[in-house]
Protein backbone atom coordinates (compact mmCIF):
# COMPACT_ATOMS: atom_id res chain seq x y z
CA UNK A 1 0.00 0.00 0.00
CA UNK A 2 1.40 3.59 -1.31
CA UNK A 3 1.58 6.28 1.57
CA UNK A 4 2.46 9.34 1.05
CA UNK A 5 5.22 10.88 2.34
CA UNK A 6 5.96 14.05 4.62
CA UNK A 7 6.48 16.32 1.67
CA UNK A 8 3.67 14.91 -0.45
CA UNK A 9 1.14 18.04 -1.08
CA UNK A 10 -2.60 16.99 -2.05
CA UNK A 11 -4.24 19.24 -4.04
CA UNK A 12 -7.90 16.60 -4.33
CA UNK A 13 -8.42 16.74 -7.18
CA UNK A 14 -12.12 16.59 -7.79
CA UNK A 15 -12.91 16.58 -4.18
CA UNK A 16 -15.64 19.65 -2.90
CA UNK A 17 -12.18 20.65 -0.66
CA UNK A 18 -10.22 20.77 -3.19
CA UNK A 19 -9.98 24.68 -3.00
CA UNK A 20 -8.36 24.34 0.82
CA UNK A 21 -4.72 23.19 0.64
CA UNK A 22 -4.22 20.17 2.25
CA UNK A 23 -0.76 19.12 3.84
CA UNK A 24 -0.15 15.21 4.50
CA UNK A 25 1.88 14.44 7.87
CA UNK A 26 2.32 11.23 9.46
CA UNK A 27 -0.48 9.73 7.36
CA UNK A 28 -2.96 12.79 8.48
CA UNK A 29 -4.73 15.41 6.65
CA UNK A 30 -4.42 18.55 8.03
CA UNK A 31 -5.87 21.55 6.80
CA UNK A 32 -3.62 24.93 5.77
CA UNK A 33 -6.62 26.84 7.46
CA UNK A 34 -6.78 25.21 11.12
CA UNK A 35 -3.46 26.89 11.43
CA UNK A 36 -4.68 30.28 11.31
CA UNK A 37 -7.94 32.69 11.21
CA UNK A 38 -10.69 29.74 12.15
CA UNK A 39 -9.36 29.07 15.80
CA UNK A 40 -10.03 32.96 16.12
CA UNK A 41 -13.56 33.11 13.90
CA UNK A 42 -14.48 30.38 16.25
CA UNK A 43 -13.38 31.18 19.49
CA UNK A 44 -11.41 27.92 19.80
CA UNK A 45 -8.84 27.33 22.39
CA UNK A 46 -6.93 24.16 20.62
CA UNK A 47 -3.61 23.92 20.41
CA UNK A 48 -1.71 23.64 16.61
CA UNK A 49 -1.41 20.15 17.24
CA UNK A 50 -4.90 19.13 17.76
CA UNK A 51 -5.68 18.08 14.51
CA UNK A 52 -2.50 15.85 14.39
CA UNK A 53 -3.90 14.32 17.28
CA UNK A 54 -3.95 10.79 16.69
CA UNK A 55 -3.77 9.67 13.39
CA UNK A 56 -5.22 9.60 9.23
CA UNK A 57 -7.33 6.79 10.38
CA UNK A 58 -9.69 8.46 12.64
CA UNK A 59 -9.92 11.58 14.10
CA UNK A 60 -7.32 13.75 12.13
CA UNK A 61 -9.31 12.85 9.13
CA UNK A 62 -12.64 13.92 10.08
CA UNK A 63 -11.74 16.87 11.48
CA UNK A 64 -9.88 18.35 8.10
CA UNK A 65 -12.80 16.98 6.09
CA UNK A 66 -15.28 19.07 8.49
CA UNK A 67 -13.13 21.88 8.75
CA UNK A 68 -12.09 22.07 4.94
CA UNK A 69 -15.25 22.01 3.99
CA UNK A 70 -16.75 24.57 6.03
CA UNK A 71 -16.74 28.30 5.32
CA UNK A 72 -15.38 30.69 7.25
CA UNK A 73 -16.65 31.72 10.49
CA UNK A 74 -19.08 28.55 10.31
CA UNK A 75 -19.46 27.25 14.02
CA UNK A 76 -18.27 23.69 14.47
CA UNK A 77 -20.91 21.67 17.00
CA UNK A 78 -18.89 19.15 19.71
CA UNK A 79 -21.60 16.28 20.30
CA UNK A 80 -21.27 13.26 22.89
CA UNK A 81 -23.41 9.95 22.98
CA UNK A 82 -23.04 8.13 25.51
CA UNK A 83 -24.97 4.26 25.89
CA UNK A 84 -25.00 1.67 28.40
CA UNK A 85 -27.99 -0.61 29.57
CA UNK A 86 -28.32 0.78 32.92
CA UNK A 87 -27.44 4.47 32.36
CA UNK A 88 -30.17 6.56 33.66
CA UNK A 89 -29.73 10.43 33.74
CA UNK A 90 -32.59 12.72 34.50
CA UNK A 91 -33.55 14.30 31.06
CA UNK A 92 -32.53 11.86 28.52
CA UNK A 93 -33.59 8.49 27.41
CA UNK A 94 -33.26 5.46 29.26
CA UNK A 95 -29.93 4.15 28.86
CA UNK A 96 -28.74 7.03 26.41
CA UNK A 97 -27.49 10.56 26.95
CA UNK A 98 -26.54 13.30 24.31
CA UNK A 99 -24.62 16.36 25.08
CA UNK A 100 -23.47 19.17 22.86
CA UNK A 101 -20.87 21.31 23.91
CA UNK A 102 -21.79 24.94 24.62
CA UNK A 103 -24.71 26.91 26.19
CA UNK A 104 -27.62 26.36 23.40
CA UNK A 105 -29.20 22.39 22.92
CA UNK A 106 -29.22 21.21 19.49
CA UNK A 107 -31.58 19.01 17.44
CA UNK A 108 -29.94 17.60 14.24
CA UNK A 109 -30.29 14.28 12.78
CA UNK A 110 -27.50 11.27 12.94
CA UNK A 111 -26.14 9.33 9.79
CA UNK A 112 -28.77 7.03 10.03
CA UNK A 113 -31.75 10.30 9.76
CA UNK A 114 -33.01 9.84 13.03
CA UNK A 115 -33.60 13.26 15.01
CA UNK A 116 -31.51 13.91 18.34
CA UNK A 117 -31.94 16.29 20.88
CA UNK A 118 -28.82 17.18 21.98
CA UNK A 119 -28.65 18.92 26.00
CA UNK A 120 -26.03 21.94 26.19
CA UNK A 121 -23.52 21.07 28.82
CA UNK A 122 -19.53 22.14 29.33
CA UNK A 123 -18.35 19.14 28.12
CA UNK A 124 -14.40 19.08 27.04
CA UNK A 125 -12.89 16.61 24.68
CA UNK A 126 -9.18 16.14 24.80
CA UNK A 127 -7.34 14.02 22.10
CA UNK A 128 -3.94 12.65 22.76
CA UNK A 129 -0.77 14.45 21.89
CA UNK A 130 1.63 13.36 18.82
CA UNK A 131 4.28 11.01 20.71
CA UNK A 132 2.59 10.17 23.98
CA UNK A 133 1.53 6.50 22.90
CA UNK A 134 -1.62 5.71 23.27
CA UNK A 135 -4.69 6.66 21.42
CA UNK A 136 -7.31 7.30 24.90
CA UNK A 137 -9.70 10.45 24.24
CA UNK A 138 -10.67 11.82 27.33
CA UNK A 139 -14.28 13.25 27.62
CA UNK A 140 -14.62 15.74 30.62
CA UNK A 141 -18.69 15.77 31.48
CA UNK A 142 -20.07 18.46 33.96
CA UNK A 143 -21.13 16.27 37.57
CA UNK A 144 -23.21 19.59 39.07
CA UNK A 145 -26.20 17.06 40.88
CA UNK A 146 -24.44 13.94 41.32
CA UNK A 147 -26.09 12.26 38.28
CA UNK A 148 -23.67 11.26 36.80
CA UNK A 149 -21.15 9.71 39.21
CA UNK A 150 -24.24 7.85 40.52
CA UNK A 151 -25.08 6.59 37.29
CA UNK A 152 -21.45 5.39 36.88
CA UNK A 153 -21.26 3.65 40.05
CA UNK A 154 -24.31 1.41 39.11
CA UNK A 155 -23.02 0.98 35.50
CA UNK A 156 -20.06 0.01 37.06
CA UNK A 157 -21.45 -2.92 40.01
CA UNK A 158 -23.51 -4.25 37.26
CA UNK A 159 -20.00 -4.77 34.94
CA UNK A 160 -21.40 -2.81 31.99
CA UNK A 161 -19.87 -0.87 29.12
CA UNK A 162 -20.32 2.67 27.94
CA UNK A 163 -20.03 3.41 24.29
CA UNK A 164 -19.30 6.47 23.24
CA UNK A 165 -20.35 8.19 19.68
CA UNK A 166 -18.59 11.34 18.68
CA UNK A 167 -20.16 13.17 16.01
CA UNK A 168 -19.51 16.88 14.38
CA UNK A 169 -21.82 18.99 12.46
CA UNK A 170 -21.33 23.00 11.37
CA UNK A 171 -24.03 25.15 11.95
CA UNK A 172 -25.16 24.66 8.45
CA UNK A 173 -25.38 21.41 7.91
CA UNK A 174 -26.65 19.97 10.75
CA UNK A 175 -30.21 19.29 9.80
CA UNK A 176 -29.18 17.19 7.15
CA UNK A 177 -26.77 15.09 9.42
CA UNK A 178 -23.15 15.43 10.64
CA UNK A 179 -20.16 16.45 8.57
CA UNK A 180 -17.88 13.87 9.05
CA UNK A 181 -17.81 9.66 10.02
CA UNK A 182 -19.18 9.32 13.17
CA UNK A 183 -16.45 8.20 15.74
CA UNK A 184 -17.09 4.95 18.29
CA UNK A 185 -15.42 3.83 21.26
CA UNK A 186 -15.53 2.42 24.38
CA UNK A 187 -15.42 4.41 28.00
CA UNK A 188 -12.41 2.49 29.86
CA UNK A 189 -12.66 4.19 32.83
CA UNK A 190 -13.86 7.53 35.06
CA UNK A 191 -12.18 9.86 37.31
CA UNK A 192 -13.80 12.10 39.29
CA UNK A 193 -12.57 15.59 40.66
CA UNK A 194 -14.08 18.75 41.53
CA UNK A 195 -17.52 18.18 40.38
CA UNK A 196 -16.18 16.91 37.09
CA UNK A 197 -16.28 13.21 35.81
CA UNK A 198 -13.60 12.32 33.06
CA UNK A 199 -13.97 9.40 30.72
CA UNK A 200 -11.42 7.90 29.69
CA UNK A 201 -12.11 6.51 26.16
CA UNK A 202 -10.07 4.20 23.95
CA UNK A 203 -11.09 2.57 20.48
CA UNK A 204 -11.54 -1.46 19.71
CA UNK A 205 -8.49 -1.10 17.94
CA UNK A 206 -4.98 0.48 18.86
CA UNK A 207 -4.03 2.68 16.12
CA UNK A 208 -0.77 4.46 17.51
CA UNK A 209 0.86 1.30 19.12
CA UNK A 210 -0.09 -0.96 15.89
CA UNK A 211 2.80 -2.64 14.24
CA UNK A 212 3.24 -1.33 10.66
CA UNK A 213 3.97 -3.41 8.37
CA UNK A 214 1.66 -6.11 10.25
CA UNK A 215 4.06 -8.75 7.94
CA UNK A 216 8.00 -8.22 8.47
CA UNK A 217 9.08 -9.94 5.11
CA UNK A 218 12.56 -11.71 5.80
CA UNK A 219 14.40 -14.01 3.30
CA UNK A 220 13.77 -16.93 4.93
CA UNK A 221 10.04 -16.60 4.37
CA UNK A 222 10.40 -14.96 0.60
CA UNK A 223 13.80 -16.02 -0.62
CA UNK A 224 13.66 -14.26 -3.60
CA UNK A 225 14.45 -11.31 -1.35
CA UNK A 226 18.24 -12.23 -1.82
CA UNK A 227 18.52 -11.30 -5.27
CA UNK A 228 16.90 -7.71 -4.86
Amino acid sequence: MWFPSANTHWAGRGAPWRSQYMKIRRFEYIPEATTGAIYQNQGESYPKDFFRALNGLTVANQLAQVYASAPTGESIYYTVEMSSPTLKIEGHPPGKVYLVRGFDALTAKDHQGNLIEYHAAGIEIQFPKVGEGNSTLNIAVPNVNGDVSRSLRVIKEAGDKIEVVLRLYTSSGYQSGPAAPELRLTAKSYEKKEGVITLVCGWKIEFINKKWPARIYTASDYPGLDYL
